[in-house]
């Protein structure tokens, strides 16, 4: 979501980066952090309403504005493996345990299920 909002504020976003991947990544942390800084020290940087927000009685999901100028991402070209890691396996069945019992909360089935 940082990086739609990001988007939608100034141009490194909305195009291409014509950058190695190395030096794209620095790019979108170094925004990321600039914006992450700016919504805690700045009370001017985002208008409410402009972000996702969920009503906590009813656990239903609000859109933002920022989603009224949200693009198309630009095609990527497909990786040839698409084979997870042992480690990355060993995590998700580690989160998705927790998050089935002991992590789970009262109103996740309803949601999973489309109530």
């Amino acid at each position: 979501m940082c990086v739609w909002i990001l988007a939608s504020t100034s141009g490194v976003f909305q195009r291409p980066m014509m950058l190695s991947p190395e030096k794209a990544i620095i790019v979108t942390l170094s925004c990321c952090y600039l914006h992450n800084f700016l919504k805690r020290k700045c009370g001017t940087y985002m208008a409410q309403g402009s972000v996702d927000w969920e009503d906590t009685t009813s656990h239903e999901m609000h859109a933002g504005e920022w989603r009224a100028t949200q693009r198309d991402l630009v095609r990527l070209q497909p990786t040839f493996n698409r084979n997870m890691t042992e480690r990355a396996k060993f995590v998700r069945e580690t989160l998705k345990r927790y998050f089935s019992t002991r992590g789970a909360v009262s109103w996740q089935w309803d949601k999973f299920q489309g109530q």
